[in-house]
């Protein structure tokens, strides 16, 4: 195959032709509308369908611009997945949900990996297979996007990525853009292909192994493909910049001339884990020491005047509060990090189908058509060790503190062990999750000018997800203990109880070793599991053609149905249902259903052909009704131009509405618990500050609640969040203008476009902040936030906070984007450079009134950017890439009371190197060597404690923004033909 460059002309990587069984192969080697492709000289190019528009074209051209990711510059980049390749793509902005969030409760449960388009969400970008729709899947009740990891890359072609809002051309969720995935659908032979990714320094590692056979005959075809692939978990030990988690600081907190997070001795920054070992007192911390034996004197450095001395306590002293906030042996987690995942552990398995055959209908051809998928993924999730902190009553025999000790003359005390779960609970969540994709159509020729397409669909998604647990009601009655006539330790209703085993929390194997009794173990845990379905159906069908010639040309016309229907089903376990779950988060039943029934056109008019300033001019105009059984009726439109002003300059221009309707887990959400801190509750202490008159402090004033309230601490504020069956829909407003570059007798294209989207009434959950806070503010609770607070305890303390979903605001997105495409022919070699880049010029949220600005914020960096440099020498291919993120930050979080920054709140630009060389053979094989992040970059460290409206804090750094969390890491790729 010789390569024909199609300088300056647009993307046409896309579906191939209706009824065609002899398409030719098209490869794009770069992206954007400056592409070059890789074409038999002797096949005609055919009509085809871009993505942006239903019109099938014979020119080269695009109103919208599209970027193509091809299989093969994916593959020398080192890519392997297709959740990395969309990803890393520099209109993905914002943090993206990846395996890197195992230990993190996140839409569609841990494994999940989703994309978002210009920083708008998971649920405003659409994904697509060969331009037909998928179903959701994942696990729990916020199931609400594709999940990428079913995708197996092994038969991928391209990527096509719609940089505009498109809900006239393809229905809702395309507010931010479309992804397109094109796969290989036809195969004649068998070909066997085999990658595995080693990261140097270990941990990380992936391997995949897929074969595709097929057969093409005269007027059908066939084929089959199976795909393995493994991920090893990476864990915080892993990598030294995440082995322990700190609080980085760039000042002398205490003014002894050390920077405060920094160990004395060996100037080391120091972990700061979950600490074990310790009880809530009287006293206020005490730790365990098991060297504070029954009659320990003052000789002991340990002891403690008050606990041992006074009281006669044993094993316990005051925690000292030393100038470090973790300085001692028993004041972090040393063992968390050696399990806790900074990427999950997954195997994923795929089968992928696809035939067609070519028939005589009413005198014409037509294809009948199957695209079968199915995927199954298993992942382990581990976020840690879970801390455990029971309420022991003061009347428990073992409660040092309570009313069987020294303390029993005051009444004793309920006190609080606090220990690590190493031995006592199984880490982490396993989650089972398959899931299937099947499509059966027609499609050919109406007329000899007319065509249509249609298809129905149905997916299903089942998901486990399962994780061992302590039950609330065992825990508390087997603490609920006493001795017995027998000297034994029991459970004081055990009638009540029947089964339940008593133990003691107090002792040293528990506190320090995590150790309990197991027939204890055995009363308190349960394997907890909860099952997922989402499932849905549609229906699709596709008329297209020429209406009539105008003076300048022939109008184009596509005419269409949809309908689709779709049904979740989450069923948490039984406990979980039930709030019976100690530490953990209760979640209800998420179940509903919706329908849709959508009807479009698409319209294409030439203006001007061959006239001066005016080579070429196309009107395209797009119009979509929808009608949702949950949301009602809705129409939206598309305008678009595209004006070819000479061979050298090429103008466009898009402007269109999207909507997007509350999406089932938004509707139907089962109300899900959390906690937040008691510190948000606005009466705490509000007398330090405030006086009569001010809203807060006459508001507190009227509950009775006192001036210093809260000044011996405050319980944590729980959280309800659910879904709103009253949500409206999502509308915005979308324009893209652009221009495109191609100088005559050059093998150089240039394109620029600005973009602007605007979204009205965006969903999302309310903070408790802003709940509390509205209220509070509001002269006599006037704010209508006050009816999702509860009524306080009968301790004056904040209870139930409701955080339901409900319209919040306004979202903009405004920027530009650049692609650059050069290619050189050398009498020896042939050289291609390829750029693209986005700048963020606006990223705007205005939510219930509080507006942010978040571009050059944490995971807005205001510049993007990807260069390629590829180099063709006979049978090598050389290639040598580029990844830019400018610097970002944050508002500075200042020490009390002074302008003194304490806090890492900026990350610098960082660039990322990656290298490979590929090597074909005239036997059809072909391996490819690459080395990602050449020089082993490390993540930039940011500060916990520092404030991000952006993007989440984790193992000291930023994951899924753009940061490579592995390192250098070494990718090999084989591949066979037969």
């Amino acid at each position: 195959m010789l390569p024909l460059y199609l300088v300056g002309q647009p993307a046409i990587y896309a579906q191939t032709e209706s009824g065609s069984s002899s398409q030719p192969e098209t490869v794009a080697e770069s992206v954007d509308d400056t592409e070059s492709v890789e074409v038999e000289e002797d096949k005609a190019i055919e009509q085809i369908t871009v993505t942006g528009s239903r019109i099938k074209r014979d020119e080269f051209t695009a109103n919208s611009p599209v970027t193509v990711i091809t299989r093969e510059r994916s593959a020398l980049a080192g890519l392997l997945d297709t959740s990395d390749i969309l990803q890393g793509s520099t209109i993905a902005a914002g943090q993206q949900i990846d395996d890197s969030f195992s230990g993190f409760v996140t839409d569609g449960g841990p494994g999940a990996n989703s994309v978002s388009l210009r920083g708008l969400g998971a649920q405003r970008t659409l994904v697509l297979v060969n331009g037909k729709r998928w179903g959701p899947s994942g696990v729990r009740g916020a199931v609400n996007s594709v999940d990428l990891s079913a995708l197996p890359s092994s038969i991928v072609s391209r990527v096509e990525i719609l940089k505009d809002g498109a809900s006239s051309v393809y229905g809702a969720d395309a507010v931010a853009g479309v992804i397109n995935v094109i796969t290989r659908e036809r195969a004649d032979g068998l070909q066997l292909n085999a990658t595995s990714s080693l990261p140097l320094e270990g941990g990380g590692e992936t391997y995949n192994m897929d074969a595709v056979w097929g057969v093409i005959g005269e007027d059908w075809s066939f084929n089959i493909g199976a795909d393995f692939a493994r991920q090893n978990e990476l864990v915080e030990t892993d990598r030294d910049f995440s082995k322990c988690e700190t609080l980085p600081r760039i000042t002398d907190q205490d003014g002894d001339g050390t920077i405060d997070n920094r160990d004395p001795v060996t100037g080391e920054e120091l972990c700061f884990g979950a600490i074990y070992g310790l009880v809530t007192s009287p006293f206020g911390f005490a730790r365990y020491d098991p060297s504070l034996t029954p009659g320990s004197t003052p000789a002991n450095p340990n002891f403690d005047f008050d606990i041992n001395g006074a009281f006669g306590i044993p094993y316990f002293t005051t925690v000292d509060e030393g100038p470090l906030d973790n300085q001692g042996g028993f004041y972090r987690d040393t063992r968390s990090p050696e399990i806790a995942q900074m990427i999950s552990e997954s195997e994923r398995f795929s089968l992928t189908s696809f035939a067609e055959k070519d028939i005589e209908l009413f005198g014409r051809t037509s294809t009948v058509y199957y695209e079968a998928y199915y995927n199954k993924r298993e992942t382990t999730a581990i976020g840690g060790y879970q801390q455990l902190f029971p309420l022991v009553p003061a009347s428990n025999p073992t409660n040092p503190f309570g009313t069987n000790g020294p303390l029993a003359a005051f009444g004793g005390f309920a006190v609080q062990p606090v220990m690590m779960s190493w031995n006592v609970l199984r880490p982490g969540t396993e989650i089972d999750v398959e899931r299937g994709n099947l499509f059966v159509g027609m499609k050919g020729d109406l007329t000899e000018n007319w065509t249509y397409d249609g298809y129905i669909g149905v997916n299903k998604s089942e998901g486990t997800y399962r994780a061992q647990r302590i039950l609330s009601d065992r825990l508390f009655a087997s603490l609920d203990s006493v001795i017995d006539g027998n000297g034994n330790l029991v459970c004081r209703d055990a009638a009540g109880n029947p089964g339940c085993v008593a133990a003691n929390w107090f002792s040293e194997d528990a506190l320090l070793n995590g150790n309990l009794p197991q027939a204890h173990l055995d009363y308190i845990r349960k394997d907890t599991v909860g099952e997922t379905e989402y499932s849905g159906s549609q229906l699709a069908l596709s008329l297209g053609g020429p209406l009539f010639k105008t003076w300048a040309g022939q109008a184009q016309a596509v005419f269409g149905i949809e309908y689709r229907s779709e049904k979740i089903d989450d069923r948490p376990d039984i406990e979980a249902q039930r709030d019976n779950i100690f530490s953990t988060t209760a979640a209800g039943i998420t179940a509903g259903k919706d329908t849709v029934r959508e009807a479009y056109a698409e319209f294409e008019f030439p203006l001007a052909e061959n006239a001066p300033f005016a080579e070429d001019i196309t009107l395209n105009l797009a119009a979509r009704y929808t009608d949702y059984d949950s949301f009602g009726d809705d129409v939206t439109s598309r305008m678009q131009l595209n004006w070819q002003v000479n061979p050298t300059l090429r103008l466009r221009a898009t402007n269109g509405t999207s909507f997007r309707a509350p999406d089932l887990y938004e509707q139907f959400l089962g109300d899900q618990t959390g906690f937040q801190s008691g510190l948000l509750d606005p009466c705490v202490n509000y007398g330090d500050s405030l006086r009569p008159g001010d809203p807060i402090y006459d508001n507190c004033a009227s509950l009775g609640l006192a001036p210093d309230f809260g000044s011996d601490g405050v319980p944590g504020i729980r959280t309800v969040t659910g879904g709103n069956p009253d949500l409206k829909a999502e509308t915005s407003d979308s324009t893209t203008v652009g221009f495109v570059l191609t100088p005559s007798d050059t093998n150089f294209s240039f394109a620029v476009n600005y973009f602007d989207i605007e979204l009205e009434n965006s969903v999302a959950s309310p903070t408790v902040g802003f709940v509390v806070g509205d209220c509070y503010t509001s002269p006599g609770f006037t704010s209508p936030f006050c009816d999702r607070i509860a009524p306080r305890n009968s301790e004056g303390n904040l209870t139930d906070i409701d955080a339901s979903l409900l319209n919040v605001g306004v979202e903009r997105s405004r920027g530009y984007d650049f692609d650059l495409v050069y290619t050189k022919a050398f009498s020896t070699f042939d050289l291609t450079v390829d750029m693209t880049a986005t700048n963020i010029r606006e990223q705007y949220q205005e939510l219930l009134g509080d507006e942010f600005q978040l571009e050059g914020n944490w995971g807005f960096p205001r510049w993007t950017g990807q260069l390629d440099l590829i180099a063709n020498y006979k049978d090598w291919r050389f290639f040598w890439g580029m990844d830019y993120l400018s610097s970002s930050k944050e508002d500075p979080v200042f020490d009390p009371d002074t302008d003194n920054r304490d806090r890492f709140n900026s990350t610098s630009a960082t660039m990322y190197h990656n290298m490979s060389v590929r090597y074909t053979s005239p036997n059809e094989w072909e391996v490819i060597a690459s080395l990602r992040n050449v020089f082993d970059k490390q993540p930039p460290l940011v500060s916990d404690g520092q404030n991000s409206d952006s993007a989440t804090r984790v193992f000291n750094t930023l994951p899924g923004v753009g940061y490579d969390l592995i390192g250098r890491t070494v990718v090999l790729q084989f591949s066979k033909a037969f």
